[in-house]
């Protein structure tokens, strides 16, 4: 939820900004390629990432005793691809909205819609069925889960591929 809500609303608030403030204008006369700035404010994304999981996971542990089976082959590449298919929403809606407050708006929006659908506060069968429904095609639901049984069930590469598949769909029909 971090890393969605991360992406969702911090990168098209520097994208826009940048727009306003003639940076992006200035920045194409530069020989900084454009895929290095991208994959820069993408990494940032992973980076805060990573903290906010570590400090969640040594909370977990030294508050509450938990365990963890962390199977980097499969956490790792998971983590990528989803910061990815997030960032790609972010950069999406950068692309389509004029402002600030417009990309704030929508991304409250949207970021609503994804956390309420994904199951990680209400069970799904709970929720009432139009947004039930929604839970199929919710990128959160997919990384959630497969972030879990990585992180702390430990399962490999090949146990998630369900998860990974869905995961790399979405990034594709929104990238």
């Amino acid at each position: 939820l971090s890393v969605m809500l991360n992406c969702f609303f911090a990168i098209p608030q520097t994208i826009i900004g940048y727009r306003r403030q003639g940076f992006l204008r200035r920045f194409a006369c530069t020989p900084l390629a454009r895929v290095h700035f991208t994959l820069g404010l993408v990494l940032q994304r992973v980076a805060i990432g990573l903290v906010q999981i570590g400090l969640l996971a040594a909370t977990g542990a030294l508050v509450f005793g938990l365990g963890f089976a962390w199977a980097p082959l499969s956490f790792d590449p998971l983590f990528l691809l989803g910061t990815a298919a997030f960032a790609a929403a972010g950069f999406f809606l950068a692309g389509i909205l004029a402002t600030v407050e417009s990309a704030v708006a929508v991304a409250q929006i949207l970021a609503m819609l994804f956390m309420f659908t994904s199951g990680l506060f209400v069970p799904v069968e709970l929720i009432p069925r139009p947004f039930a429904d929604l839970t199929v095609v919710n990128p959160v639901w997919y990384f959630s889960r497969a972030v879990f049984e990585s992180l702390v069930l430990g399962r490999g590469p090949l146990d998630l591929g369900p998860a990974l598949d869905r995961l790399a769909r979405h990034n594709a029909s929104v990238s």
